[in-house]
């Protein structure tokens, strides 16, 4: 549905880097995370695009959990009209998913700082429980790579 509208110039997406694909939509687990240009008709057939969702599958969509992301260039008064013509908040810079940050400030450090300490505080806990160096490096790898 989303790619219908979106081959049919209805819904223009977004385009993360200059000479990368168009991005319209994301999809993981039971999640979707849409994506759009400000332009009125876009979010328009954008809204469109989940009344028809809605009405096929008979599911709604949790507006309570459901928040609106704007590039920062973009003025206030249109961020406003599209927050309530979608009758969502705006998502906080420190939004996360699935415990990881949504998006990543200049300063990288502070973005992964409490995977740092998580994975600090295991650590320790492994040393002080007497695992040995083989261990240990196991440990590490099998938690980094479920965080990841």
């Amino acid at each position: 549905m989303i790619q219908a509208e979106v081959d049919n110039n209805a819904i223009i997406p977004i385009h993360p880097a200059r000479y990368g694909p168009p991005v319209s939509h994301l999809f993981f687990a039971n999640d979707c995370i849409l994506f759009s240009s400000a332009k009125r008709s876009s979010i328009e057939n954008l809204q469109e695009v989940i009344y028809k969702f809605c009405e096929a599958s008979g599911q709604m969509i949790n507006l309570n959990k459901s928040s609106i992301r704007f590039n920062k260039r973009l003025n206030e008064g249109i961020k406003i009209d599209i927050c309530n013509m979608m009758r969502m908040k705006t998502m906080l810079l420190d939004e996360k998913y699935v415990g990881i940050n949504l998006f990543m400030s200049k300063g990288r450090n502070k973005c992964f700082k409490n995977i740092h300490e998580k994975m600090k505080t295991r650590i320790q806990h492994w040393q002080a429980g007497m695992v040995n160096q083989a261990g240990r490096s196991t440990q590490i790898q099998a938690v980094t790579n479920s965080m990841a």
